[in-house]
């Protein structure tokens, strides 16, 4: 076991809301096999010094300026040089040997940029990569081609990169380390994917003390119940991440909710998993416990309409602190529903979305407008149903339009949806990159003259 410190840090550009969850995770795990861990969140750290005129910078509507190259180049650059060289002579001076970073699609950019110049700085410092753009059928097959970067972690991070620091340690060979892309001889070499952690109960509770939590905008903590989705939803790619669906036992996160409550003084939490109600069972054991123990939280989370919900699980949840739901409704159309693979009907979102609200927790819808096979009738349905639901809904986030997330089903399956490439960018018989952008834009302006809130 090294006594060296292993630095862990998250760079711009992704949510300033809350700390990093991925970061506070693999600190929690290495810190139970005796590393030492420094966190460091740029994202958020850009945000408090930013002036107030330039903070749009870290709003997720300008995230695809720090995506793109072009416009990362011409448009964030110019503003926040400055402070990427800071980072780098930084990281330079306190780094020890290994420094790791959590690469977003949104932050690869920024990484790639600090890597470089720390690399000018410190050449002898090992520097490895995980985080969702570095799975292999992302990002992660690219970015270990990049000259700065000597290790890429494309699968689950916790026990492959300590057994990573383990080989380290010990000047043993990577080969024999499942879960990592290295460079070998010039070439890539890939050690194969490593099997899931099997019981996610066993993980350490993560660690957020390295993080100044008064700079984020949030008051609350990122919890997270379960790894993976038990629907395979067809624009999405969460399935090909996680593979299968795991989940906390509801006393594992209840001892979670009371330790960062007791050390932290922390009581909010929004409960980032892709659904909070995959294991409904798991779930209404957590809110028992909270009720039994008096503990004072609030929390929501992301759902889904499940026909096994409840009105009594739902008032069950307000009584637990449960203050709001985030459905993945995407459309009001039942054939758009149908073709997306959501798992639900649309008699089932309406009675969820009302007893939602008359169980005094507010509901916040998500949004997809564009889907390959939405017609214009079939958008029109949308909006439809969103007037229908007004009285019950307290927000809706529109989202930026359907997009080829890599890995989905409609991705994989292009032939099926009907989609076929020009210039650049898909189409199908019933939708254009222009149609799609002006979409997501009358739908955003309809949203706006209703009375719930748009995000």
């Amino acid at each position: 076991m090294g006594n060296d410190l292993i630095s862990l840090v998250h760079l711009p550009q992704w949510c300033v809301e809350q700390p990093p969850l991925g970061i506070a995770y693999l600190t929690g795990y290495l810190e139970a096999k005796g590393y030492r861990v420094r966190q460091v969140d740029y994202s958020v750290r850009l945000f408090a010094e930013l002036p107030e005129n330039q903070k749009h910078f870290l709003d997720s509507h300008f995230h695809l300026n720090w995506m793109y190259d072009e416009e990362y180049k011409n448009v964030v650059v110019p503003v926040v040089e400055p402070w990427i060289q800071r980072w780098s002579e930084e990281l330079a001076a306190t780094a020890d040997k290994i420094v790791g970073f959590t690469v977003m699609s949104t932050s690869k950019n920024c990484t790639l940029d600090v890597i470089a110049r720390l690399k000018k700085l410190r050449p002898d410092l090992t520097i490895v990569l995980g985080g969702p753009h570095c799975t292999r059928y992302e990002g992660g097959l690219q970015l270990i081609q990049h000259p700065d970067v000597d290790v890429v972690v494309p699968d689950e991070g916790e026990q492959t990169f300590y057994e990573y620091l383990q080989a380290f340690d010990e000047g043993r060979a990577l080969d024999d380390v499942k879960g990592l892309l290295f460079k070998k001889d010039g070439k890539v070499v890939d050690t194969g994917v490593r099997d899931l952690i099997k019981d996610i109960n066993e993980l350490p509770i993560p660690v957020f003390s390295g993080f100044d939590l008064q700079h984020y905008r949030s008051l609350s903590l990122p919890l997270l119940g379960s790894r993976g989705c038990i629907y395979r939803c067809a624009f999405c790619s969460e399935t090909v991440l996680w593979k299968k669906y795991r989940f906390r036992s509801g006393e594992n996160m209840f001892r979670e909710f009371k330790q960062h409550s007791e050390r932290l003084g922390v009581n909010g939490f929004y409960i980032v998993d892709s659904l909070i109600n995959g294991n409904l069972r798991e779930l209404e054991g957590m809110c028992d416990l909270i009720i039994e123990s008096g503990l004072k939280v609030w929390w929501g989370g992301k759902a889904s309409f499940r026909r096994h919900m409840t009105k009594e699980l739902l008032v069950k949840m307000k009584m637990a602190g449960c203050h709001g739901l985030d459905y993945g409704l995407e459309s009001g159309s039942p054939k758009v529903i149908a073709d997306m693979k959501k798992g639900f009907e649309l008699p089932v979102a309406e009675r969820l979305i009302r007893e939602t609200y008359e169980a005094g927790i507010k509901v916040g819808l998500f949004l997809l407008a564009g889907f390959p096979t939405e017609s214009e009738e079939n958008f029109q349905e949308t909006l439809d149903f969103l007037k229908a639901q007004e009285r019950y809904i307290d927000h809706v986030t529109p989202g930026y339009g359907m997009g080829m997330q890599a890995g989905s089903d409609v991705q994989l399956h292009q032939q099926q949806y009907g989609i076929y490439w020009k210039d650049g960018d898909w189409y199908s018989e019933h939708t254009t990159p222009e149609i799609r952008r002006e979409r997501v834009e009358r739908l955003r302006n309809y949203c706006q003259t209703l009375s719930f809130a748009v995000t």
